[in-house]
């Protein structure tokens, strides 16, 4: 795979407690790893982000999923198959998260990712990324590499260089949960 020597680097820095700027299946993300509080806490300083406000994890497949959600709602799989648009699951029981990574209910949200590049990074981690539009908080997230400021590029420790010429404008995932009565909400269309 073209650029494998840069998703060794990468992981060599995650798993150092570095933060990156990559292109994920859908927008271009700051991203961590989830096992590390300083680097999330650095994310949230990064992108004046409140703290508790939680970010997703991206996972590779759906194995990954299976080993941090203790129960996934049966309809996923299906809904995960037929959805066109790339799909972030709120999941109410998450299990070998950090607490600082979930939201103040204990619940997180969690995609399997796509892309072929974002997905080999986890591979290689064996961890979730946490993972955020890479803007500030309050603007808008960026559709390619030319949409990220300059100067959140220069606050991180690395910035990807797959995909930076790529000109198509990208959109954050669908944000779906299902509720108590297994109805499933979409809060981010």
């Amino acid at each position: 795979m073209v650029y494998q020597n840069e998703i060794k680097d990468i992981c060599k820095l995650l798993k150092e407690d570095k933060v990156i700027i990559c292109p994920t299946d859908t927008i271009w993300g700051l991203s961590c790893n989830v096992m590390s509080e300083s680097a999330t806490k650095k994310i949230y300083q990064i992108k004046n982000r409140p703290i508790g406000k939680p970010f997703i994890l991206l996972v590779s497949d759906l194995e990954m999923l299976q080993r941090y959600v203790v129960e996934i709602h049966p309809r996923i799989e299906t809904l995960l198959s037929h959805h066109k648009k790339p799909l972030t699951i709120i999941h109410d029981n998450p299990r070998f998260i950090p607490e600082y990574a979930l939201a103040t209910d204990g619940s997180i949200g969690i995609r399997i990712v796509q892309d072929e590049y974002c997905k080999n990074i986890i591979k290689s981690l064996n961890a979730p990324l946490v993972s955020t539009s890479a803007n500030y908080s309050g603007s808008a997230a960026p559709g390619n590499f030319n949409e990220i400021e300059k100067r959140l590029i220069d606050a991180v420790d690395y910035t990807a260089m797959y995909k930076r010429e790529e000109a198509q404008l990208h959109t954050p995932s669908v944000i779906i949960k299902y509720d108590n009565e297994g109805q499933l909400e979409i809060l981010r269309p």
